[in-house]
């Protein structure tokens, strides 16, 4: 006699399908409480460096950057940016800015609300780690991550948009982790302690797309379009005043400079070596997550005229699942 499927387990499946491959945390509005993951053995830090091309090409995707992130050496987009910097053009310059990577941090975390859903990870901004990492830098704290004596954080987030804010505060007394109530939500998290294997390398946390990707995505030609609404993500928008007004872009207007091209994936060499665009002058420091600014007429024109014939070329089946994990992981950044 045939089986019956188990209709709860099929709807946890489909549920883990719907997040996607990669577990991100977002705070939800409100109070947070969390901890954070001791580094995997072999590791000296609890974040790891990372940066995030937002807004790229007329379908608006995201992508991580190589460089920033220190990947490789050779970002295309970085590149771009930094041939449109050098025009004496206004809206190059504009699209420029448009193009730096922002900095993000990704931390290992568990959502003390929701230790059902493991260990996640978290890309916190500027402003969020510069004050969880105040505790570190303190005597009376030292190590909050301490599985044995470390201690849980509030993370409380109000406001939507421009007008969010974030508040990090630690608890006033040492805790072990996991507690006994967290344990008996989820076993698995007793064992870190002694199998760091269920920590995430945070170092290859990351599915890095190829030049010849970005170029794509850059020129319209490559990617599903999605509904535009937000810049990027809500964190660290009141970093935007650190730097210049971002002034209105012009994503698909494209200056007569060509783009740069590459003779191999792989090389990092040549013009794409050095120091990203964002380790000077504030670049990857743009965590403000300014508003949405219209395109001008002109630009939006050449952006929609240059898209319109293009994505019906490129719509291949074999990139669906990249392009899909681009999504998801700009929908994640932005809530």
């Amino acid at each position: 006699m045939p089986g019956k499927v188990n209709l709860d387990k099929a709807k946890e499946f489909a549920a883990q399908l719907e997040k996607g491959d990669r577990n991100y945390w977002t705070p939800s509005e409100g109070k947070n409480s969390i901890r954070l993951m001791p580094p995997r053995s072999g590791v000296d830090e609890i974040k790891f460096n990372v940066g995030y091309h937002y807004n790229v090409g007329p379908d608006d995707m995201t992508f991580p950057c190589p460089r920033l992130s220190d990947n490789r050496p050779e970002c295309f987009l970085c590149i771009r940016g930094e041939e449109l910097k050098a025009s004496d053009d206004e809206d190059d310059q504009a699209e420029s800015r448009e193009l730096r990577p922002t900095k993000k941090y990704l931390l290992a975390i568990v959502d003390l609300h929701h230790p059902e859903e493991g260990v996640q990870v978290w890309p916190a901004g500027k402003k969020v780690m510069r004050e969880i990492m105040y505790y570190f830098g303190d005597s009376d704290w030292g190590d909050i991550s301490n599985l044995d004596d470390g201690t849980n954080l509030t993370i409380l987030r109000s406001g939507t948009g421009l007008n969010t804010e974030y508040q990090v505060k630690a608890e006033k007394k040492e805790s072990r982790f996991p507690s006994d109530k967290v344990a008996d939500s989820n076993p698995d998290l007793a064992e870190i302690a002694d199998d760091d294997d269920l920590l995430p390398d945070l170092s290859a946390f990351l599915d890095f797309p190829t030049n010849g990707e970005m170029e794509a995505a850059y020129e319209g030609t490559g990617g599903t379009p999605r509904r535009r609404t937000e810049r990027r993500g809500e964190e660290e928008e009141e970093e935007e005043t650190e730097t210049e007004e971002r002034k209105p872009r012009r994503r698909s207007g494209r200056s007569e400079r060509s783009s740069p091209r590459f003779k191999d994936e792989g090389e990092g060499e040549g013009e794409g070596e050095g120091e990203g665009e964002g380790e000077g002058e504030g670049a990857a420091e743009g965590e403000g997550e300014g508003e949405e600014t219209p395109e001008p007429k002109k630009a939006r024109r050449r952006s929609a005229g240059r898209a319109s014939g293009r994505r019906e070329r490129s719509a291949s089946t074999r990139e669906a699942p990249r392009r899909e994990s681009t999504r998801r992981l700009g929908r994640s950044l932005r809530e």
